[in-house]
């Protein structure tokens, strides 16, 4: 999700969050106007150079990445404290494969996971 992207590297340009994201340019920016539009991102132009936009989370997209947050602990704990190790490592090897099952254009081989 761009949103959490953004949260995780803190102003981002629109050029690192297609990077970290693995799109093109044009992709980014057609989600950054969604989110912008929804109120949940702001683009803020650079002081030094005005060809570059960085983005950051307005409160209300702030408030929802949080919320995620909240809703990971609460499942992380409820996993921990219902599974064993040896549950958890199979459950997480078989969500890996999920994964890159539903993700053609990421190599599972990239990621250590078998097919």
């Amino acid at each position: 999700m761009p949103s959490t992207e953004i949260y995780q590297l803190d102003k981002p340009k629109l050029g690192e969050l297609a990077s970290r994201l693995s799109l093109t340019k044009p992709a980014i920016s057609a989600m950054v106007r969604r989110l912008e539009k929804n109120g949940l991102v702001e683009k803020t132009q650079s002081n030094e150079d005005k060809r570059i936009f960085h983005l950051d989370l307005t409160e209300k997209g702030l408030k929802i990445i949080e919320g995620d947050y909240q809703l990971y602990e609460k499942f992380s704990k409820l996993f921990k404290n219902t599974f064993s190790t040896e549950q958890l490592d199979m459950l997480i090897d078989t969500l890996d494969k999920v994964v890159c099952k539903l993700s053609e254009e990421n190599s599972c081989k990239d990621r250590g996971v078998s097919k």
